[in-house]
């Protein structure tokens, strides 16, 4: 067999690889994407009306971690992207390739919550999910929701964007060549509510890199810093 055969060959078999490979991630990233993911990138749909019961039980759990006041003051359900996902029918036949609570029905509870006189908590995602009889599912990370009762500093957010800006600039995060940007969400990692400050320090047609901060938005505290790159195809 020539050479030339034999890297024809072998550039079929890497193509035939890949395209399986292909078809194989979109299958999984179909089953996955509804409870895996943020709703802020679902398409809302129309849906049947959350049970009362279980909207009650999902008020209480958020009440149990930021007390009432704060919840009648700030936070509001989302009809809109709060819903009920039937079990997945390829996580009963396959159960060892899915979480638990896949292989059953489950709501999925969405709430927001702004703060007026804090113009930067606005519209904030609260995300978690319940079972059909309201008991919390541990397997699904709650989103968006500090542990207030526990830390009450956790719903005070004294540190606005300027300030976040101030403590970045004084943790050595420099300007760059566009200023620097800040930004206020949740960090799953960490649990909590952030700043995220970013400069630019270069930025050609086919690349462009800089630094990020990110600043606990209760007490100040400087979490982490990184090195960001961008590549365009």
């Amino acid at each position: 067999m020539t050479l030339r055969i034999k890297l024809l060959l072998r550039a079929v078999v890497l193509f035939i690889v890949l395209v399986i490979g292909f078809v194989f991630g979109l299958y999984w990233y179909d089953i996955l994407r509804p409870p895996l993911f943020s709703t802020r990138s679902f398409r809302e749909e129309k849906h049947e009306p959350m049970p009362a019961a279980i909207i009650a039980k999902a008020d209480r759990f958020i009440i149990s971690k930021i007390d009432e006041k704060f919840f009648r003051q700030y936070v509001t359900f989302s009809t809109q992207k709060s819903r009920l996902y039937p079990a997945n029918e390829h996580c009963i036949k396959n159960p060892s390739f899915c979480l638990q609570f896949l292989q059953k029905p489950y709501y999925l509870m969405v709430y927001s919550f702004t703060i007026p006189d804090r113009p930067f908590v606005k519209d904030q995602l609260i995300e978690f999910a319940l079972d059909s009889s309201g008991q919390l599912i541990v397997e699904r990370d709650v989103f968006g929701l500090p542990d207030c009762v526990r830390e009450p500093r956790e719903c005070k957010f004294p540190i606005d964007k300027q300030q976040a800006l101030a403590i970045a600039e004084a943790a050595g995060l420099s300007g760059g060549i566009k200023g620097r940007e800040a930004w206020f969400n949740w960090h799953v990692r960490y649990n909590t509510y952030i700043w995220g400050v970013s400069n630019i320090l270069s930025d050609s047609r086919d690349e462009a890199n800089g630094e990020e901060l990110y600043i606990d938005a209760n007490t100040g505290v400087v979490l982490d810093k990184l090195f960001w790159k961008s590549i365009d195809d």
